[in-house]
């Protein structure tokens, strides 16, 4: 596997990045727009492979769960209570395009 930081590259997002809203399930965090490069990569594409690895640092009392938009929710990563400096790594595959991610 050819393995690369591409979160740089594709994504119109800059961190560390602070939700103000966490009450509202499922509410859009990054829609399509700043998704687009990821979305439009040649290898996004349903059934892929990827690897999700982020760093969470959560003041919230209670775990918080981040998905991209599916059926079922790809890479559900769960932010457990009051972390810090956690990493996360998910690996799931691509079962819709495009995607959001929600939390």
């Amino acid at each position: 596997f050819n393995c690369a930081n591409l979160w740089d590259n594709l994504v119109n997002i800059k961190f560390p990045v602070l939700f103000k809203n966490t009450r509202e399930q499922w509410a859009p965090v990054f829609k399509p727009k700043k998704l687009k490069n990821l979305n439009n990569h040649v290898n996004w594409q349903i059934g892929a492979m990827w690897t999700l690895e982020i760093t969470v640092t959560s003041t919230c009392s209670n775990d918080l769960i981040f998905s991209f938009s599916s059926i079922d929710g790809n890479f559900k990563v769960l932010v457990p209570a009051n972390a810090i400096e956690q990493t996360i790594t998910v690996v799931d595959t691509i079962s819709h395009t495009p995607s959001y991610f929600y939390m």
